[in-house]
Parts: C-alpha cells; structure tokens; sequence
C-alpha cells in the first residue's frame, strides 16, 4: 500500500482449517442470513498487518453477522487497487488517499466512506537514543526510503521543508523496508528513515526504540481508508455493514491484542516467524499494540471510528500540491463521505469487549 508501485499480486483467503477453530459469531449474529460478496483490494502485494482491522472483523463474525462474504485480495500497488474498483472489479480498496487524488483526472472514480487511520501514515523516524533530535538535525545527512516512488518521500520533504531545511541538502537513499531498513539505519548507512505506520509498528514489536517526526500541519490528520465505486450505490448495506465489523474489529483489537496476533497467524505464518511461540507473541501484541493508537476513533470532534475531517483532507491535499504530487485539489465532496459513519459505530462495546476477552476459552 504505501509503496505506490509495487510488484506481485496475491490472492488469499483463510483456509476452512483455520476457521473451524475460531469462536462462534457473537451473540446476535444471523448466521442463515443470505450474504452479500464483498471484495477488497489491498493496495499491497501481500497479507499486511495494515489490514488486520478485516482479518478480524471476518474471524470473529462480524462481517457474516451483517450479512457479508468478505474476500481479500492483494495487488501490485495501490494505483492498481484504485483502478480495480473504479472499474468495477472489485468492490473497495484498502488505501491511501494520493492515487485518488493523483488518478482522478485519469478516470478514477470513487469515494473514501471510512477512514482507518487517524494520522498521517508517512512520517520520519529515528533511532530514540541517537544523536538526531529534530528534524532540523538532518541537514547534510542521509534519509533511508523504501524506493523513490514511495508516497512517503514527498511527506519527508515537506516535513524537513517545514523545518527548514534544504531538501537538496538531504541526501535520499533506497533502503527498502523491515530488514534492510534497520539495518542501514543502525548501522549508519542513513541518519533517519522514511517509512509508514506498519512498517515502524513491526520495527517496535521486534524491540527498536523509534522516534518520529511528523508534519505539524497534520495533526489530527488521517490519509488512509476504504474506497468504493459502483459499490456506494449497488451495495450500499453490505458496505455498511462492512464499516460496522471493522469498527468491532477495533474495539476487539485493543481489548485483547494476543487474540489478533493469532488471527493473524491464521492468515499467514509469515507473521509468526520460525521462533518460540512467546517471542513470537510478544513482537506480535507489541506490533498491534502500536498499531491500535492509530487506528481508534478520529479525535476531530466526533471521535468516532471513520471519521473523515473534510478539513484534514484539504489540508493534506495543499501539502501534497505544494510538493507537486498533484497539480490541482479536488472538493471534498469528491474525495470523501461520512454518511456510513453514523451506522459503523451503532453496537454494543461492551458487548463485544466482553466477547473479545473470551476469545481465548473457546
């Protein structure tokens, strides 16, 4: 998802193996109710702890218990996510907002009707204990990146512009990310990363201390959600639907983190590594533990989950028109809705707070 042009196209869905050991739907949930495929495009090649909010929200039930058949699907970037959906070949994507914002004049065509993230996931990051402290520190020095065409490449600029410093000044470097991007950053290849959310996150579970910096302008500033075509009209309840089990999956997620670490082992072992299984949690709750912050509810007002603040859009598109990332904004109106939000966030928490910290007996 954040590195806009990746390559590789996965197609995975969990194995009825896995779901015979999950916990019966909530109490409630109308298991003969005829449901309604849904099919999500992630903006990535591969299963992602970015979207673990689905992984869960279809394990536990929620999304069966409205009446939803969800498939996951990977793609080669988020562009291509984006064109899937506008045209018609998949119901929504699971991205940031730039391919919208950069496609629109292009025939992509669409809406954000839920909102994942509450920050900005692009941001610049250092090792805590190290010698840079601001982002004023990385004059003359080297920022590590995951390739050129990331989409946070123009975020780093606009965060060092924003404190002075002279991008020409900063020498950029491909790193890659995970591995590769620790390794050049302890190592001293480069002096900061610029990374996204889930990269950092995964970096913290495996133990590294992280400080990040990120543009002031964009406090309490989200760029990252759901986006749907022809589904906003031919699907609407399913999509409803949809919003109300990732809402679920959140309180889920933050009221029992271990239960979605294995969830999300039941995706993919890949998550899991080949270490002791106690390791492996650990890196695993901590990994989603900083993941969780980001992910609750918009503190905009409403605090509710999904939220999109129209003002926040416009304000992450001035950035990214000032960097030439695009060469026009849209009106709001055109980028985003709200009108699912109010149904996303209509359940009982505590009800599924409760059901969250059983997962484990069943």
């Amino acid at each position: 998802m954040q590195n806009l042009f990746q390559s590789r196209r996965w197609v995975l869905s969990l194995v009825a193996g896995t779901l015979m050991v999950l916990p019966a739907v909530p109490a409630g949930a109308q298991a003969d109710k005829p449901l309604t495929k849904l099919v999500v495009q992630g903006g990535s090649p591969a299963p992602s702890l970015a979207y673990l909010p689905m992984y869960v929200a279809q394990a536990a039930g929620f999304l069966r218990e409205g009446g939803v058949d969800l498939e996951v699907r990977y793609s080669q970037g988020a562009p291509l996510a984006a064109q899937l959906v506008s045209s018609g070949n998949a119901d929504v994507a699971s991205m940031t907002f730039e391919p919208l914002l950069m496609g629109h004049d292009k025939g992509i065509q669409g809406k954000f009707f839920y909102q994942y993230s509450n920050e900005v996931i692009y941001s610049i990051a250092v090792l805590k204990d190290g010698a840079i402290k601001s982002p004023a520190d990385l004059k003359d020095k080297a920022l590590g990146v995951a390739s050129m065409t990331s989409a946070a490449v123009p975020i780093a600029r606009a965060i060092l512009r924003d404190a002075k410093v002279d991008t020409a000044n900063v020498k950029f470097i491909p790193v890659g990310a995970g591995a590769p991007a620790v390794a050049a950053l302890k190592g001293g290849t480069v002096q900061a990363i610029a990374l996204w959310l889930e990269a950092y996150a995964a970096m913290e579970g495996d133990g590294l201390q992280l400080q990040t910096f990120h543009l002031p302008a964009f406090k309490g500033v989200g760029n990252a959600g759901y986006f749907a075509g022809r589904a906003l009209q031919e699907k609407p309840d399913a999509l409803k639907a949809f919003v109300r089990g990732i809402a679920k999956a959140n309180v889920f997620m933050s009221e029992n983190p271990e239960a979605a670490v294995r969830i999300l082992w039941g995706v993919s072992q890949s998550f899991r590594g080949s270490g002791p299984e106690d390791a492996a949690l650990k890196t695993g709750v901590a990994s989603v533990k900083a993941m969780v912050t980001a992910w609750r509810g918009n503190d905009n007002d409403r605090k509710a989950y999904g939220y999109i603040n129209p003002s926040a859009v416009d304000a992450y598109q001035k950035v990214l028109l000032e960097e030439g990332v695009i060469k026009t904004t849209l009106p709001v109106n055109q980028i985003v809705t709200n009108e699912m939000i109010d149904f996303a966030n209509k359940f009982d928490v505590e009800a599924v707070r409760k059901f969250a910290r059983e997962w484990k007996a069943k």
